[in-house]
C-alpha cells in the first residue's frame, strides 16, 4: 500500500474523529445512553456508561484510524535501529488490540441492552439468573478484565508515544520538518496521558498536522531530494 494512500486516509479518520469528539463536547450524540452494572445491599456498585451514538459514530472511525496509523508507523520503525522500531510498533499493535477488544464489548453491549434495564442488584439478578443468562457479561462485571484493558491502554499508549518520539528525533537528519513534528505529534499526548488531562481532541489535531506535512513533502519529493517515507 502506498504511503500517500495511507497517510490520506489516517488524515480523513482523525479528521472525522476529531469532527465527532468536538460535537460531543457540545452536547450532541448524548441523548440516549446505556447503562450495565450492579449495586448490592452493602452500597457497593460497579457500572458502565456508554453513550449509545457517539460511541456508534466513533468506531468505524477508530478502527480504521488504528488499522491505517499502524501501517503508517510500520514505514516509519523501519527507518531507525530495529530494535528501538521493533519495540515501539509492537507497542502500538498492543495499543491497537486493545482498542478494537474494547469496541467489540462497547458492541456487545449497545447490541443486547438499553438504557439502565442492565443496572441491577448483584445479590436479586446477576449472582442468579443474569450469571446464566448473561456469563459474558456476568464475568466482566465481576472481574478485573475491564480494569487490565484500561490498564493497558493508558501504559502501552504512554510508552508508545515515548519510543516513538524517540524515532522521530533520530529521524531528524535525514527528514527535519518531518522529525520535527513527529516529536510534538507523539510528545503532546505524552503529557497529557502522563498529567491525566482530556487529550483525545489535541491527538487527533497533532495527527492531522503530521499527516499534512507528510502529505506536503510527498508533494516536494523529486527525484534528487525524495521524501524518505515513499
Amino acid at each position: 500500500m502506498k504511503t500517500k494512500t495511507i497517510t490520506i486516509t489516517v488524515l480523513l479518520t482523525a479528521t472525522c474523529l476529531l469532527l465527532v469528539n468536538l460535537l460531543f463536547s457540545f452536547d450532541l450524540f448524548k441523548d440516549e445512553i446505556v447503562k450495565v452494572g450492579w449495586y448490592n445491599s452493602y452500597g457497593e456498585n460497579k457500572n458502565i456508561s456508554i453513550y449509545s451514538a457517539y460511541t456508534l459514530f466513533l468506531i468505524p472511525f477508530t478502527v480504521c484510524f488504528y488499522c491505517f496509523s499502524t501501517f503508517f508507523l510500520f514505514e516509519v520503525k523501519t527507518y531507525v535501529n530495529k530494535y528501538l522500531g521493533g519495540i515501539a510498533f509492537t507497542l502500538w499493535c498492543i495499543c491497537a488490540v486493545e482498542k478494537i477488544l474494547m469496541i467489540l464489548f462497547y458492541l456487545y453491549v449497545l447490541l443486547n441492552f438499553n438504557g439502565d434495564e442492565m443496572y441491577k442488584s448483584y445479590e436479586l439478578f446477576w449472582a442468579t439468573t443474569g450469571k446464566s443468562d448473561y456469563p459474558l457479561m456476568w464475568l466482566l462485571l465481576t472481574s478485573d478484565i475491564l480494569s487490565g484493558l484500561y490498564f493497558m491502554d493508558f501504559y502501552c499508549h504512554l510508552a508508545a508515544y515515548f519510543f516513538f518520539a524517540i524515532i522521530f528525533a533520530l529521524l531528524i537528519r535525514k527528514e527535519r520538518a518531518f522529525g520535527i513534528t513527529g516529536i510534538v505529534v507523539m510528545a503532546i499526548p505524552f503529557l497529557l496521558l502522563l498529567l491525566s488531562l482530556p487529550y483525545a481532541y489535541l491527538t487527533n489535531l497533532c495527527w492531522i498536522v503530521l499527516c499534512t506535512v507528510v502529505l506536503w513533502r510527498l508533494g516536494k519529493s523529486s527525484s534528487d531530494k525524495h521524501f524518505i517515507l515513499q
